[in-house]
């Protein structure tokens, strides 16, 4: 279907792929190459931020995940830190995620991975100050981030001007009256953010998030949308 659709790569939630066995996951690997599509992210969650026990979880994890991303050639791993808010994380919270996400850039450095934490809450990347605040800390060129505009619905071209320089991914929602609809139906207007990006050197995926009914027609309507702003923008063209 994405194919079909005209996009380039696809993202993967990592429950889709770590819950096949070997040779399932081997199909989507092939799959994926014959139809010329890319691997922009893998998708899990980790936890660094609840406790030593549960950051060494998600460390274990995170490097099965390295030898996965490998070998589908992914861009990258998305990085939620942890259940606690950038607004309520002590400085051990702060320091034990920034010593994993430091460790874990080194770790992906063969395979040519970026980490990419998501502008989202319930994170210590759940504003613009707190996902400053992580980058600066880890202080390493592998961490980059996935820039969720919706996140900052109400100073959301701030986000895009502040963080678009450490931005190495895109998630397109829209809300309005706090509710997803269409991209050109919502509050945020996404043909200025792609001018933005743009014009700040953004050369990465934009990748649609639909939760709502008729995903097939949504990534249909949404490509189709964005590939024409993209046009008109003269943004990447990576989708």
């Amino acid at each position: 279907i994405l194919a079909e659709a005209g996009y380039d790569g696809v993202e993967i939630w990592h429950d889709h792929l770590m819950s096949l066995d070997r040779t399932g996951r081997d199909a989507i690997r092939a799959q994926a190459s014959d139809l010329g599509l890319g691997v922009s992210m893998i998708s899990p969650y980790f936890d660094f931020t609840t406790s030593d026990e549960s950051a060494g979880r998600s460390m274990e994890y995170a490097h099965e995940l390295i030898a996965e991303a490998a070998a589908l050639n992914a861009r990258g791993i998305r990085v939620f830190t942890g259940k606690a808010g950038s607004g309520e994380a002590t400085e051990e919270q702060w320091t034990r995620a920034a010593d994993s996400l430091r460790s874990l850039c080194d770790a992906g450095a063969a395979a040519n991975l970026l980490w990419c934490m998501e502008l989202h809450s319930r994170n210590l990347t759940d504003s613009i100050e707190g996902a400053l605040k992580l980058i600066r800390r880890v202080d390493h060129p592998r961490l980059q981030m996935i820039l969720q505009p919706s996140t900052c619905i109400s100073n959301y071209m701030e986000a895009v001007e502040k963080l678009s320089p450490y931005t190495a991914h895109v998630h397109a929602t829209n809300l309005r009256d706090k509710k997803m609809c269409p991209l050109s139906e919502g509050e945020m207007d996404w043909r200025e953010i792609l001018r933005r990006l743009g014009e700040n050197g953004f050369a990465g995926f934009v990748s649609v998030e639909w939760f709502g009914e008729d995903p097939a027609g949504a990534a249909r309507r949404e490509g189709k949308y964005l590939r024409e702003l993209i046009g008109k923008a003269g943004n990447s063209e990576s989708q």
